[in-house]
């Protein structure tokens, strides 16, 4: 392994994540039940165990910003803070908006599903989405949100969007709702 070994925790969504990531190779990733602070740790601990690294090998804690759930974004930001600030390691909020691969699709098949890097997948469960029904991404300078379902459409600014397939730029201050994923768009 070469490069730095990163910790990274999703916590914004459905159950979480945690990844450990020594350069460009993925030395152990989880999905789900990670949202709270006591599972969260033993995953922290149980990826550096997989790896046969000490917390003293990690050089970065990158941690999800959301947006999400408002309670799993504290508990993964604190979780980071406390880990960086105990060991003297570097740690980075990551807005799931701002990640590489600019598209985040919500819904489909029980999980919501974040595309952090090129073909790196992690599906994070959200137990009142049953399939996929709505997505972002960035299409030049604009974020666009697409519904993607007829039965149970996006609601946008409180009114819900009309067809399946329909879409619109994001504009600041909007209010995006989809089942238990409530969030406001900000540009910057």
């Amino acid at each position: 392994m070469s490069g730095q070994m990163i910790l990274a925790i999703e916590t914004a969504l459905g159950g979480g994540s945690v990844a450990l990531l020594g350069g460009d190779e993925i030395l152990y990733q989880h999905s789900g039940s990670v949202s709270r602070a006591a599972e969260l740790i033993l995953a922290v601990d149980e990826a550096l165990e997989s790896a046969r690294s000490p917390v003293t090998d990690l050089q970065m804690i990158a941690v999800s910003t959301g947006p999400g759930s408002f309670t799993g974004i504290r508990v993964g930001i604190a979780t980071a803070l406390g880990l960086a600030r105990s060991r003297e390691i570097a740690v980075s909020g990551i807005s799931l908006f701002d990640a590489e691969q600019r598209l985040l699709a919500l819904g489909e098949d029980s999980a919501t599903e974040v595309r952090l890097r090129g073909d790196a997948l992690q599906t994070l469960n959200a137990a009142t989405v049953s399939r996929q029904h709505a997505r972002i991404s960035q299409e030049g300078k604009d974020w666009r949100l697409y519904n993607l379902s007829k039965t149970n459409p996006v609601v946008l600014n409180g009114r819900p969007m009309e067809g399946e397939g329909d879409s619109t730029v994001l504009h600041d201050g909007d209010r995006v709702e989809m089942g238990e994923v409530v969030f406001r768009y900000h540009s910057h």
